[in-house]
């Protein structure tokens, strides 16, 4: 099936934040007693929304961990957005795509757009993002499936990071590519992206045209 709509996830596929943005966490969470590596927060929190992430610390700690820190977090991501990059060979791959794309951040629109500027990519997704609404919050899968209004799921590819992501992508009826190049890949993500539901992980983004081709050539796996 020809593919109708590429839909990228922001961070870790477009830009590569998600090692910033675990370190800026565990600064904050160490201030507070709370000793946690960024490559843990990689590892065992990848994907995860901040406020997520402290519940399941607290599961763990006899430390109380207070709503506060959500807001100390964003404040400490907020200062390291200007050293947000993007992904090595993003910008020749969307060149070469060879199909429509979008991409979706759970961030709200301001954050989005200054990440986006600091990476040099706010023209390319000018008119191709769709981001988080604190108004009216939506599950990642409903953004995804948002952003492929006008396709039809199942002829949509979404390319992500995080097991959170491709099991979203599953879940909205679209076909899933794992990505395991940036900053923040760890031995054992493929494997975990794959058991998530993604069809085919690639290291490279240049490698996604020819897998992009290729899936359209592959039936969906039953």
């Amino acid at each position: 099936m020809r593919t109708q709509l590429v839909i990228f996830a922001l961070e870790g596929v477009i830009v590569d934040s998600l090692r910033l943005v675990a370190e800026a966490q565990a600064e904050v969470l160490r201030v507070v007693g709370v000793e946690i590596s960024p490559d843990e927060l990689i590892e065992d929190y990848r994907g995860l929304p901040f406020k997520d992430i402290l519940l399941k610390l607290e599961e763990r700690s006899p430390l109380p961990l207070q709503a506060s820190l959500i807001g100390a977090a964003d404040t400490a991501v907020e200062q390291r957005i200007r050293e947000m990059r993007g992904v090595d060979g993003v910008r020749s791959t969307l060149a070469h795509l060879g199909a429509p794309f979008d991409a979706v951040s759970l961030h709200d629109r301001k954050r989005t757009e200054k990440i986006l500027k600091a990476a040099g990519l706010d023209q390319i997704f000018a008119g191709r993002i769709d981001v988080f609404d604190p108004a009216n919050p939506k599950s990642y899968k409903d953004l995804l499936l948002q952003a492929a209004a006008a396709a039809t799921p199942e002829a949509c590819v979404v390319v992500d990071t995080t097991p959170a992501g491709i099991i979203a992508a599953r879940e909205a009826g679209m076909r899933a590519v794992g990505f395991t190049g940036g900053e923040a890949t760890y031995p054992g993500l493929a494997d975990a992206l794959t058991e998530a539901g993604a069809e085919t992980v690639i290291s490279r983004m240049s490698a996604l045209p020819r897998t992009l081709a290729a899936l359209g050539e592959w039936s969906e796996p039953a």
